[in-house]
């Protein structure tokens, strides 16, 4: 598809700059690592993990909503092709995760107008943490 191969385009062209990605979906309320091809972890997985769960703490601290934190098939099942892997393994990105926002069931894909700024918040605060800590680590 002409998106995918623009959005890695950009991508590559500046991986150098990069730090952070993150590819958001709904719904469930998880916070995905790579790998998700494969049930063995990246080398790196304790560190990412370590500090998908600041950024988790700082989303549940805005509205006590949690989101679950693991590798995509410990959370759900192995899905290859995910924007998540390819961008840490192949675009060599620090830290990549994939989160799946609110609900974790109840409304599904129509989540009431009403969550819409409170998900925004919380996720906010996850990525502002993520970053803080990426930009200050050795």
């Amino acid at each position: 598809e002409a998106e995918n191969v623009a959005v890695s385009e950009f991508l590559i062209a500046r991986k150098d700059q990069l730090i952070f990605y993150n590819s958001i979906h709904s719904y469930s309320q998880l916070i995905l690592l790579p790998w998700g091809f494969q049930n063995t972890p990246p080398d790196d997985y304790d560190e990412m993990y370590a500090l998908a769960m600041k950024g988790s703490d700082a989303l549940t601290a805005v509205h006590g909503k949690t989101y679950e934190t693991g590798c995509i098939p410990c959370m759900l099942y192995i899905a290859s092709g995910s924007s998540t892997d390819w961008a840490h393994g192949e675009a060599g990105i620090r830290f990549t995760t994939s989160m799946e926002l609110r609900d974790t069931g109840s409304y599904g894909f129509l989540l009431p107008a009403e969550q819409i700024i409170p998900t925004a918040e919380e996720t906010w605060a996850f990525h502002i943490t993520v970053i803080r800590e990426l930009m200050t680590a050795p």
